[in-house]
């Protein structure tokens, strides 16, 4: 029954969100959140953002909890919500987020191409 409710029904990530914060952390290899600097040093071994584009990402991080237990009854998974919002966004966010096992799941996403104002 659940499979088939997620395949149906029409969900939103504030359907599934348990928490969302904005925070000011400028430095894309380090966080200034606690909570996430496992998470963002497992993204810094193992680059997935370009060498060098680090330089354009907009210092504001949208930090986004995700419910476990909503999610499974949506039959969602991290990955596939990060899937989705790099196909509406297109190059113009960077995301990080947390394994499908872990105790917390939770997504990290940044402005992509941040140009300074003087040019």
């Amino acid at each position: 029954m659940t499979k088939l409710g997620g395949m149906i029904e029409y969900t939103t990530l504030q359907h599934v969100v348990s928490s969302s914060q904005i925070f000011y952390d400028p430095n894309p290899k380090k966080t200034i959140i606690k909570a996430d600097e496992d998470l963002v040093a497992l993204y810094n071994e193992i680059p997935v953002i370009e060498e060098g584009s680090t330089e354009n990402l907009n210092p504001w991080v949208v930090r986004l909890e995700l419910d476990n237990e909503k999610m499974v009854h949506k039959d969602l998974t991290i990955s596939a919500i990060d899937k989705m919002l790099h196909e509406s966004f297109l190059d113009q966010i960077s995301i990080m987020h947390s394994d499908e096992n872990s105790e917390k799941l939770v997504l990290r996403m940044r402005l992509n191409g941040i140009e300074d104002e003087d040019d």
